[in-house]
């Protein structure tokens, strides 16, 4: 080969060279980035320094071993915050656990936290299912839930196949995770961790996350959902988990007495839920929590508590 033609290819050669070491920090650096959402996001040091106290008591039940609840509550937000275990035990004479998340984790997880729960801990008496009225339909679009606390719940809690899977075929809403996780992490990366006393809030009220500090709903403020319920989804709860001496509870958490949603539930809710006809509380039983729909105050959650651990004492025949 002569020595222009032996040039020209070299010279060729070290442009490819050069574009594919220009390329390369500009591919690997978001995969890499990615990657480290995977490491940051689901750990100690991120929950304790995001900023809310929810991410710092997240996956509260798969924490529980050995632990006797024999009422166990799972639901959507609405429960977590409502459902407490303390009024339920003495309403039933039971005692009782809340591991409910909010609605993000049942659409992408489903109830895997009652599984986990009941592989690590003796089977409950009753397992109560709490969900706001909307939240016993199922809809497919994780973007019509908060899905970042539920896709860290679930890298966090189930390394499985089926998590990556699940995460692959839904990559939109994964790379939105990790993009808002990652830059919670560099915009707190100085900041101090939240208290031990914040940090084990769940742990100290067995489970209830209680709305404190927000004042009273004043006004029927909040948007009406009109999700039809899937009696399918509705019977398999109860066909999955009744049995073994477990009997399951479907309820629908109390609306507001002005929702304009009330008749639509009551009319599709009927013969699918144990607490109808829909209980109705007054606005100021709920809190003014900047667009969350059915968050109660105590007030509120007294009164669904009251009613959840006297659903319980009657199936026992009013013991």
């Amino acid at each position: 080969m002569r020595p222009s033609v032996e040039n020209g290819a070299r010279e060729a050669l070290e442009n490819r060279q050069a574009k594919l070491l220009y390329l390369l920090p500009i591919v690997a650096a978001p995969l890499l980035m990615f990657a480290a959402a995977f490491v940051i996001i689901p750990s100690k040091w991120f929950a304790l320094r995001a900023g809310n106290t929810y991410m710092a008591n997240l996956g509260y039940g798969a924490k529980l071993n050995g632990r006797d609840c024999q009422v166990l509550v799972y639901g959507d937000s609405t429960a977590m915050v409502g459902a407490d275990p303390k009024v339920i035990a003495k309403k039933s004479g039971l005692t009782a656990c809340n591991i409910a998340e909010f609605g993000g984790v049942t659409l992408v997880s489903g109830t895997e936290p009652v599984d986990k729960f009941l592989s690590q801990n003796p089977r409950p008496k009753y397992i109560v299912f709490l969900y706001a009225p909307e939240g016993l339909s199922r809809p497919f679009a994780w973007e019509h839930v908060g899905f970042f606390e539920a896709i860290t719940y679930r890298v966090r809690e189930e390394h499985t196949l089926g998590t990556a899977w699940t995460l692959a075929t839904h990559p939109g809403p994964t790379l939105g995770w990790a993009e808002q996780g990652l830059r919670m992490a560099l915009t707190r990366v100085k900041s101090k961790p939240i208290s031990d006393e914040k940090a084990r809030v769940r742990e100290r009220d067995l489970g209830q996350l209680k709305v404190v500090n927000i004042p009273d709903l004043q006004s029927c403020s909040m948007p009406t959902r009109l999700y039809e319920p899937d009696p399918t989804w509705i019977a398999g709860l109860r066909s999955k988990y009744s049995g073994n001496g477990t009997t399951v509870v479907v309820d629908a958490t109390p609306v507001m007495n002005c929702d304009q949603g009330i008749p639509f539930y009551q009319a599709h809710l009927a013969g699918l839920v144990d607490d109808l006809p829909l209980p109705q509380y007054p606005v100021t039983d709920y809190a003014d929590e900047h667009g969350q729909r059915m968050h109660m105050n105590a007030k509120g959650a007294a009164k669904v508590s009251a009613m959840i651990g006297e659903q319980i004492r009657a199936m026992q025949g009013g013991r």
